[in-house]
Parts: structure tokens; sequence; C-alpha cells
């Protein structure tokens, strides 16, 4: 065995699922994005994590022990690592962490300052932070999805103004 070789195989990976050696494989679609998977798919292990410089990308969720994923946003094109396992994460919801594994810190938005009911159709207003455009996790407002119980059938949105819905138009 040349010694390239031999240092190639140096270091095995065992998979944590069921502890059989990872193998490192090119992407069918792209043959210059890696990633690692299982020899013991045949047995059954269905284990797959990314790749990390050559290495495979083993950090853990602290919460639920999923291993991490390493995506790349279809929007800005830069790298993200998260965990997707919502149902085992008390927050029911996606956890994301720095490059290294670690985990980020949750933005905390204001809460309303009470449930306010629209005034058009009486129902309950949901308070929501802006995901798009350019307020994009700087606002917050109100609205109503209720679009049959009102005259222009549109959901209706109302500003924030200290966590209670602006219901007079301009004034906010």
């Amino acid at each position: 065995m040349s010694q390239a070789l031999q240092e190639e195989v140096a270091e095995v990976f065992s998979c944590p699922k069921c502890q059989k050696a990872l193998r490192r494989m090119a992407r069918k679609n792209d043959p210059t994005v890696f990633f690692w998977g299982c020899t013991g798919y045949q047995d059954g292990c269905d284990f797959v994590c990314d790749d990390d410089d050559g290495k495979p990308f083993l950090a853990r969720c602290p919460e639920c022990g999923e291993v991490l994923s390493r995506k790349i946003s279809s929007k800005t094109g830069r790298v993200y690592v998260a965990c997707f396992n919502k149902e085992k994460h008390s927050d029911h919801d996606v956890h994301f962490f720095s490059d290294d594994g670690t985990p980020q810190v949750k933005k905390e938005y204001p809460k309303a300052k009470g449930e306010f009911l629209c005034p058009e159709c009486h129902q309950p207003l949901l308070y929501r932070t802006i995901t798009k455009g350019r307020f994009a996790g700087q606002k917050n407002i109100f609205l109503c999805p209720n679009k049959e119980g009102h005259k222009s059938k549109a959901t209706l949105f109302f500003d924030d103004v200290d966590g209670r819905p602006n219901f007079v138009q301009g004034d906010a």
C-alpha cells in the first residue's frame, strides 16, 4: 500500500448511529460538493452528515442531540448551520448555530400588550414580525387574516405602536 493511500485511510470516522465507518462521497448533481454517509447503508443505517474540509461535520444540537446540518441560503448564498428537528425542540422551532456549532442567541421580539380585535370583523388580531422587504426583522405589525370578514376581501394590517395596534390610518 502506498504511503499516500495509507495517509488517506489513516483517519477513519465511525458512524454515531451504528459505529461502522463513514465514507466521503460527492453529490450526484454537483461533484464538487461532498458529504459523508455510513457504510452500513445496506444494513439499514441511514446516517449522513455534511463535509467540513475533508472531515465529517458531527456537531450536535444541545437540546435534541441530532447532528447539525450545514446549508446554503438560496437567497444570500451564505452557509448556515441549523437543527431542523422541530418536534424534539421545546419551542417546536428550527435552532440556528454559528459555523462551529455553538448555539446562536435567539432575538427576542416584544410581546403585544394585550389581545386586540379587528375593528371590521371582530376576530383576534395576530402580532407578527415582518419577515420580508426592507423592514424584515425590524418592525412588528398586527394583522387580521380573516379575508372573508372584510369589505376589501383582503388581509388587514395595522402598525404597531408600543405593543398596541394603530387603528387610525396615518398616525404611525
